[in-house]
């Protein structure tokens, strides 16, 4: 919608209103871009927050413990799930079925091997940038993982969703963008139960080829681990 169609709608619309009788239209909130065949949306987001929660409602754990995801995807799971949402940050949410408690990511709180359901989707490219007031490190995805996996009790489930890139690359300090070996470095010692593949273009492959990889721009990785 161009600005003169958007001013001979606003016209008609308010003499509308003047019938109608409840509002009084002000123009100074024009929506000029959302006229379109299709609805937009960011792939990264939308899709794997859908795959995540698809694969939970899966497994139906009896408690769910994620760490930094995003609160669209705890605030819908915490309605089916019980959900202990873990990060530096208070999100405040004001459901009762979401339980928060603050943990450094790279040094948890819990015992060894004492979680059965775990997620960390779209949060261990972040850690160590301090970005989000976390303290600078290198290799704080490295120690995030190693800890991710100490926690996790042996039949339990990690769900990881990073962003991917072919080559991999860092843009300090939004994020890292992986490449598949990179990730599979970080979790060597539990087993890949799935990879699926979020492309830049909106593309979904569920258990994706590996191959599929070659030469993705700011694609998006999701993994499913079980610790055997």
């Amino acid at each position: 919608m161009n600005q003169s169609t958007f001013d001979e709608q606003f016209v008609r619309f308010e003499q509308m209103s003047r019938a109608d009788g409840r509002f009084v239209p002000k123009s100074d909130f024009p929506c000029l871009s959302d006229d379109t065949p299709e609805q937009g949306y960011d792939p990264h987001y939308v899709i794997h927050t859908g795959w995540a929660a698809r694969k939970l409602a899966e497994s139906k754990p009896i408690i769910h413990h994620d760490f930094g995801a995003s609160l669209y995807f705890a605030s819908i799971v915490s309605a089916f799930i019980t959900l202990y949402y873990h990060d530096i940050r208070n999100p405040n949410l004001p459901f009762r079925d979401v339980t928060f408690t603050s943990e450094n990511l790279t040094n948890l709180s819990f015992k060894d091997e004492s979680l059965y359901s775990l997620s960390a989707l779209h949060c261990l490219e972040h850690v160590g940038l301090a970005r989000y007031g976390d303290e600078l490190d290198a290799k704080g995805d490295r120690k995030a993982a190693k800890e991710l996996m100490r926690v996790l009790a042996p039949g339990g489930e990690l769900l990881i969703v990073v962003p991917m890139e072919d080559p991999p690359r860092c843009q300090f300090n939004a994020h890292r963008l992986y490449s598949y070996e990179n990730v599979m470095e970080l979790f060597y010692g539990v087993a890949l139960a799935e990879f699926s593949l979020i492309t830049n273009s909106s593309e979904f492959f569920p258990y994706c080829n590996p191959s599929k990889m070659k030469g993705q721009t700011y694609a998006c990785g999701c993994f499913r681990f079980i610790k055997l």
